[in-house]
């Protein structure tokens, strides 16, 4: 008779835990890349706005303001919405796109790999 109860206990978690399980797999995620991104900025004092911009779109300096770019190529369209950039940083490749662009203010990079 205790084997049967105990048999019988051992059914009813397992069914349980499965329930459980099921209804956790439709439960609604939100989207998690979002919850994940990164976003990496520096902020420097700078009287003259235009030469800090100036400075931070030269690719060739990128990788002396942001220690964590190692290589910075770009294709030869001017800056602008659209504008290519190939950036490595440590040993990953990623491919940015600008996305906003307000000439000697900001520029929006996004990575174009989803």
């Amino acid at each position: 008779m205790a084997k049967h109860t105990v048999t019988s206990l051992a059914f009813k978690i397992i069914i349980g835990v499965a329930s459980v399980m099921l209804m956790l797999h439709y439960a609604p995620i939100s989207e998690i890349p979002s919850m994940y991104a990164v976003e990496c900025y520096q902020s420097y004092h700078v009287s003259h706005h235009s030469k800090l911009y100036d400075f931070v779109m030269m690719t060739e300096t990128a990788n002396k303001w942001m220690k964590f770019v190692t290589f910075v190529a770009t294709d030869h369209k001017p800056i602008g919405i659209g504008k290519i950039y190939k950036t490595v940083i440590d040993t990953n490749m990623f491919l940015l796109a600008v996305v906003e662009h307000q000439q000697g203010q900001y520029t929006a990079l996004e990575t174009m790999s989803k």
